[in-house]
């Protein structure tokens, strides 16, 4: 299947609906090590909210030094894990130093705010697991998120996908 557009931030790729944003990057084991959970809050109007999804893709790579060890798929809402089943990745086998499209499994119906990230693994600032994002937030229905100790957004759209 080819790609189409669905309208100019989301895409369908083979059965996926992708958000696509690049640019720049900001990573797990980022922000001098602090970074423990990278990804995207789903906020309202998100084509997601309401889908039940089985797989979700991150646009991601080491960019930075040789990060370690397992990176998995979480999902919390107001700090509450709704994590069901999230895969794992290896940080070290399964990711180059180019962004590339990394599938995660779960089973989750996707709700309002949900944090959609990744944590795990041996990571710090200069071995982190980057995932893709763009330099504005130039789409209001999602935005990065990070943990550091709480809940921080970024002023950023992050390149996901779901099925």
């Amino acid at each position: 299947m080819s790609n189409f557009v669905v309208n100019p931030y989301r895409f369908a790729v083979a059965g996926f609906v992708c958000q696509e944003f690049t640019g720049d990057n900001f990573g797990l084991g980022g922000a001098g090590g602090t970074n423990s959970k990278v990804g995207v809050r789903v906020l309202n109007g998100n084509s997601a909210i309401g889908k039940t999804v089985t797989k979700i893709r991150f646009y991601m790579g080491k960019i930075y030094g040789s990060p370690s060890g397992t990176v998995t798929l979480y999902v919390y809402n107001d700090g509450v894990d709704q994590s069901v089943g999230g895969s794992s990745i290896n940080a070290a086998t399964e990711l180059t130093d180019e962004f590339q499209l990394i599938t995660f499994t779960l089973s989750h119906t996707i709700a309002e705010d949900d944090d959609i990230v990744i944590q795990g693994g041996t990571v710090n600032d200069s071995n982190q697991v980057s995932l893709s994002t763009n330099t504005t937030n130039s789409d209001s229905s999602n935005i990065a998120i990070k943990y550091t100790g709480s809940w921080v957004t970024q002023s950023v759209n992050v390149y996901w996908c779901y099925q």
